[in-house]
């Protein structure tokens, strides 16, 4: 259903790299219209098993993505060698790390304060799945730190089929805004490459 390269060549022509706060690509639209609408229906319509969340978020469910043939297509097109090229070169990396993707639905939080994704370090590259701008508030914030607390410099729109990516590192602070609980999840896919750890002898 995709074609990698295709892919790949859409990404470079739609991402856009921004360096306020730190180093990240903000993707205006990452699929096709008519994709998007079958993946958004498909994600909305999940009957997902398995859920796994965090005790300081309480109101996050992750999954494994549906085994469709779009998100099989999917995954296997984002794990392929041209697109990780693409993807990390834009950021100015080679491909490294181990992959994993998760389906994402929040239905609330209270507060996620600002932080540093835990090492090792990872390239994140989030797919966001809004019905419509209505939860445009509700994407990621990135800021700086200082001696005074965390200064957003940047709100992320939480808007229908964009995305955005980031490799993590010791400058890389976000949190999310407060997500009240009106029964519209905030849903979208995490793709994630995590450097694995060296052992020393």
């Amino acid at each position: 259903m995709f074609d990698a390269t295709k892919m790949a060549n859409h990404l470079k022509t739609q991402a856009e790299l921004r360096t306020d706060p730190f180093p990240y690509i903000w993707i205006p639209e990452f699929f096709a219209p008519e994709v998007y609408q079958q993946a958004l229906r498909e994600l909305e319509n999940f009957d997902a098993q398995g859920k796994v969340g965090y005790e300081n978020r309480p109101g996050l469910e992750l999954y494994d993505p549906p085994e469709s043939e779009l998100f099989i297509s999917l995954k296997k097109c984002i794990r392929s060698e041209v697109f990780m090229t693409t993807l990390f070169g834009l950021l100015g990396e080679k491909p490294f790390g181990k992959f994993d993707v998760t389906f994402n639905r929040e239905y609330f939080h209270i507060y996620l304060g600002p932080h540093l994704d835990n090492p090792p370090r990872r390239l994140s590259f989030q797919i966001y799945f809004p019905k419509d701008s209505s939860q445009e508030d509700l994407g990621t914030v990135l800021g700086v730190k200082d001696a005074e607390g965390f200064q957003i410099t940047k709100r992320l729109p939480f808007v229908p089929n964009a995305g955005y990516a980031f490799i993590s590192g010791p400058e890389t602070w976000h949190s999310l805004p407060i997500l009240e609980n009106t029964g519209v999840p905030r849903l979208s896919l995490l793709y994630r490459w995590k450097e694995e750890k060296k052992i020393g002898i």
